[in-house]
């Protein structure tokens, strides 16, 4: 019982106890109250391992002296053995029985259940341990107190608040809840793209200063038709005379009524956009976004011009995959037989997931296109391979001064290692 109730709270799961108490449960909220307060929780802990050594000492003190004179006369009636070693015979058997119902009836089996249930153990014996604790109470404290001050003399603290759980730690739970088959695939595969959004960068998901779609302010009807054939955007950027000074965006909403009237791109549908630097963290992207309620935003390099465009697509993209844009559009990476394509924008992290090479990175680029006209020293051209971390890379399409599409090979399975001297 004791044991249950020690392992039962430990890993009662937080949620279902609050689902409980609000379906009206008065015993789960007991618990819940427990499982707030560290002090709480601390004192029923220890109220179970008194219990248990109180148990143990019971049953070895007093259990084994009754069961070994209960022995004695059967095995002196047997007469295999003789007097004098009835009384040693008869304890060792004692011990050995009392031994296997303590580990097995009052260790393993109760272990067990409160793991498998421990929300439903935790509601079942808390009265009984409350009971207890309230009994015991100045022996609880006292041990407790005993045990902070040994704490503090090897130069530890005992933390009264709960410590939150690591990223490390939910990562393990995401792989093994999916391994388990208790949760989706896909699922996790989004949870795990979570824990890695803050460690991603802005400069890692724009639109590349090259690839941007913007309008110039106070551009002509016929500009703007010139601009939008064949898009399908959203959102437009809005520049003064150069990409670099880029002032605000416009939706394409409001373009329509401007075409309808033929007449220049007023400055009163430009709406403000917020702007930060390459290096910004994701989530404080999306924070900024968010509490400006903008859609888009301008990634600045560090001499101040433009290094590119987020969009809230961007940064959900990062989470849960491609998401259509109402036009035929292919995935950053796919595999064709034993070979990967990849657009020249996809990341060379991305590359190394799929080739399950985690350390697949470079020091001065983050893309397959960047990489290739590192390598290069110069634009690539159609058909061109070069050779890197035991990967062959084959130009397939460029666009501008860049790779539009690679196919990319292994050469061997892993890369070689240096030779030694």
């Amino acid at each position: 019982l004791f044991v249950a109730a020690e392992f039962a709270i430990i890993s009662a799961s937080r949620p279902a106890l609050e689902e409980a108490t609000a379906h009206g449960s008065r015993r789960a909220a007991r618990v819940l109250h427990i499982l707030r307060d560290r002090r709480r929780q601390d004192r029923y802990i220890a109220t179970a391992q008194l219990g248990i050594t109180f148990a143990s000492l019971g049953l070895g003190m007093y259990g084994e002296h009754q069961l070994a004179t209960a022995l004695e006369e059967p095995l002196a009636r047997v007469g295999i053995i003789s007097s004098t070693s009835v009384h040693t015979v008869s304890s060792v058997i004692a011990i050995g029985l009392l031994t296997y119902v303590h580990i097995v009836l009052g260790e393993m089996i109760p272990k067990t259940l409160a793991l498998q249930h421990p929300v439903t153990t935790a509601i079942r014996v808390n009265s009984l341990i409350r009971f207890l604790n309230a009994l015991l109470l100045p022996v609880v404290l006292l041990m407790n107190a005993l045990g902070t001050l040994f704490l503090r003399m090897i130069g530890m603290r005992r933390s009264i608040e709960h410590e939150a759980p690591t990223q490390e730690y939910l990562r393990y739970v995401v792989e093994e809840s999916v391994a388990e088959g208790q949760l989706d695939e896909d699922a996790g595969e989004v949870l795990t793209e979570l824990f890695d959004f803050g460690d991603l960068t802005a400069a890692e998901v724009m639109t590349p200063r090259v690839k941007i779609v913007a309008i110039e302010r106070g551009a002509s009807a016929e500009e703007l038709r010139a601009v939008l054939r064949g898009k399908r955007h959203t959102r437009y950027p809005v520049y003064e005379e150069s990409i670099d000074h880029i002032i605000g965006f416009v939706l394409i909403r409001d373009l329509l009524d401007v075409l309808l009237e033929e007449r220049p791109l007023p400055d009163e549908i430009i709406r403000e956009l917020p702007y930060f630097p390459e290096t910004s963290r994701l989530d404080h992207v999306l924070s900024l976004m968010r509490g400006e309620k903008k859609q888009i935003g301008v990634v600045i390099d560090e001499y101040g011009g433009t290094a590119g465009i987020v969009t809230i697509e961007d940064l959900f993209e990062e989470v849960v995959g491609e998401i259509a844009d109402g036009q035929a559009s292919r995935l950053p990476i796919e595999w064709y037989g034993s070979k990967l394509r990849a657009l020249g924008s996809a990341r060379l992290d991305e590359i190394g997931d799929e080739l399950d090479r985690p350390e697949l990175e470079h020091d001065e680029v983050d893309t397959v296109s960047g990489l290739v006209l590192y390598v290069l020293d110069r634009p690539p051209e159609v058909g061109e391979v070069i050779e890197w971390e035991g990967l062959a890379i084959r130009v397939l399409s460029v666009e501008g001064h860049g790779v539009r599409e690679a196919e990319i090979e292994r050469l061997y399975e892993s890369p070689p290692e240096a030779e030694e001297d």
